[in-house]
């Protein structure tokens, strides 16, 4: 029923404040977020969760497209945040893209590789996919692996780097510990090896490796298919260590970015909504525990420190089993995009679970809702957001929110005043009110920690083209295999047309015309083996679950069938039948990382009509 902002707002603080005046009440509320808001809203809610509630049950949407990214570059760098530019396209001479389809999922990114490779000087270029991508298409090399092998190839490719002496050992000696383990862990796996764990020529692999050990200035590109697939965090690891070998770190043309799928994911991390505490800090680090302790003005033991922070899949366990008892989805939509959709739906609808959604629209989770609460978009609201390659942008708000609408940082404040969070001395624990003084408590909180903003102003961000991080003042400038009952293995991904679970770009006519509903790509001799034609409708299976879609007969590798993520059921009629990715998809995720495994899932395929 409809109902008004103060009536909705008490009935979420009246909850929160029984289940918090419980014992150990910090632990009963869990927090789900996005990777669409603005740096100052994942801030001003992170320190509510952590300094207000004090619970360690706040993630987001972040884990399922990107935690790898956070993992990888942590476990080879000791930090996160790229160590590459997007400038560095316009100076490299290789570009390799592992399980990253940058022409649908970064399309001017993609514009900007393919200028290169137009250009006088054109940039060899390696595309890792099962897929025949529009990346695959352009590239000299394209590797089409078997779904979960990826970390053969990039043993193979690192042994043969090392093996041929294409390695830079001055720099390896000076920047890099463990190179006689890494060598000792790629030598049980040479080119020959991978080629049959990949099944891929043997040749495509050496002539990879050729071009890595040859270039001058290589950058490198990861995202999903490394990011959900198995071995997820090693994987991306080994594409490090290959930058890492060959000095490719650190100079115009030469750098890795473990890519973001989100607009705003990047501050996702760096402000702690998600598994990591503010400013890029280490939850075991006591050191971290009181710079935050001082910076908030609570007492240390308030922030949750004592285990690792809840990931999202273990935030919707706890939900399913009853410890977390009330749940607030921000600006996402689990009901479509997690896995094992049957389940999800089953925790949402639990009985004693309280859920609040805030977003643009009536999405499927919030169906399941008992508040709604309605989000102001990225053009009706004022803030800053981070590309992967630490650039800072200023997004002014264009137009007003429509009807009741509020920004999501209006929202976030509204609630920590009504809960009256308070200090060590009594006094408010959130003491901005508006985008720019929240970005200016951000800078304190980011001060001498890698994402400093303290150099960066809302003045300085206007009229430019962005400001990239650090910037001080002084500085400014499980697998699963396919079996007889499931032979297949499904991938799942992006299209051009759409954006995660299709809740804004499913409303534009011009997108949804383009993409109007899912289907599903096969391999036509697979096809042909199963009595399938293009157009057909189509029953995916698995054990978790069925979907319906239409065939498209593609050049995917045999075995292998892709279908995109992004459908859900809002737009179709009560009773329609199950088209979204997820009620196939597992339950599984990257023991580091705790990323879910979209990539790998055994499916058969039955032919329901013409």
């Amino acid at each position: 029923m409809e109902t008004d902002w103060d009536t909705a707002m008490d009935r979420i603080v009246a909850r929160s404040r029984e289940l918090l005046d419980r014992p150990g009440g910090w632990r009963r509320l869990g927090f789900h977020t996005s990777g669409q808001l603005f740096l100052e809203e994942y801030y001003t809610l992170a320190v509510i969760g952590k300094a207000g509630i004090g619970t360690p049950h706040m993630d987001g949407n972040t884990r399922l497209c990107t935690a790898t990214a956070a993992s990888a570059l942590k476990a080879s760098f000791g930090t996160d945040g790229q160590p590459g530019s997007y400038t560095d396209v316009d100076h490299c001479d290789a570009l390799a893209l592992w399980g990253h389809n940058v022409a649908e999922t970064q399309v001017v990114l993609w514009e900007r590789m393919l200028d290169r490779r137009r250009g006088p000087r054109p940039p060899a270029m390696i595309a890792v996919d099962p897929r025949v991508t529009p990346v695959a298409r352009e590239a000299d090399v394209h590797l089409a692996v078997r779904p979960g092998t990826n970390l053969a190839l990039m043993s193979a490719l690192i042994h043969r780097i090392v093996e041929r002496g294409w390695h830079d050992p001055q720099y390896v000696a000076e920047h890099t510990v463990g190179f006689e383990e890494l060598c000792r862990v790629v030598s049980g796996c040479p080119p020959e090896r991978a080629a049959r764990i990949c099944d891929v020529p043997v040749a495509r692999i050496e002539q990879a490796a050729e071009i890595l050990g040859g270039c001058q200035g290589l950058l490198s590109t990861v995202l999903q298919g490394f990011y959900q697939s198995h071995q997820a965090t090693a994987s991306p690891c080994q594409v490090n260590n290959l930058h890492l070998l060959r000095g490719m770190l650190g100079r115009p043309g030469a750098g890795v970015l473990q890519m973001n799928g989100q607009p705003t994911a990047q501050n996702t991390r760096e402000t702690g909504a998600d598994g990591d505490l503010p400013g890029l800090r280490n939850w075991n680090n006591p050191v971290h525990i009181r710079e935050l302790a001082e910076l908030w003005n609570v007492e240390p033991s308030v922030i949750p420190h004592w285990a690792p922070p809840t990931h999202a899949m273990q935030i919707f366990r706890y939900a399913e089993q009853g410890s977390i008892q009330l749940l607030w989805i921000s600006a996402t939509n689990p009901a479509v995009s997690l896995p094992d959709l049957a389940r999800i739906r089953r925790i949402l609808s639990r009985e004693g679970l309280f859920v609040v959604v805030q977003d643009l629209y009536l999405t499927e989770t919030a169906e399941l809702a008992d508040v709604v609460l309605p989000a102001a978009t990225w053009a009706e609201k004022l803030g800053t957001f981070t590309n992967a390659d630490r650039t800072v942008h200023l997004s002014e708000k264009a137009v007003p929110p429509p009807g009741q609408a509020r920004s999501d940082l209006d929202i976030f404040l509204d609630y920590a005043r009504r809960m009256d969070f308070r200090d060590r001395d009594g006094k408010p624990l959130i003491t901005w009110q508006d985008p720019e003084s929240a970005f200016e408590a951000w800078k304190a909180c980011s001060a001498g920690r890698p994402c400093d903003y303290t150099g960066i102003t809302y003045d300085r961000l206007r009229g430019g083209s962005g400001i990239q991080w650090p910037c001080t003042p002084s500085a400014p400038g499980g697998t699963e295999a396919p079996t007889d009952a499931y032979p297949m293995l499904l991938t799942t991904g992006r299209t051009i047309h759409h954006f995660h679970t299709r809740t804004k770009t499913g409303r534009a006519p011009q997108l949804d015309g383009a993409a109007p509903d899912s289907w599903v790509e096969i391999n036509p001799r697979d096809a042909d083996t199963l009595g399938i034609s293009e157009g057909d409708l189509i029953l995916v299976e698995s054990p978790r679950g069925a979907l319906q879609a239409r065939a498209r007969l593609c050049p995917v590798r045999r075995g292998v069938v892709f279908v995109p993520f992004h459908y859900g059921y809002w737009d179709l009629a009560e009773g329609a039948p199950p088209r979204a990715a997820n009620e196939v998809t597992a339950t599984g995720w990257d023991p580091v990382s705790k990323q879910p495994l979209y990539k790998v899932t055994a499916v058969r395929l039955t032919r329901m009509a013409g």
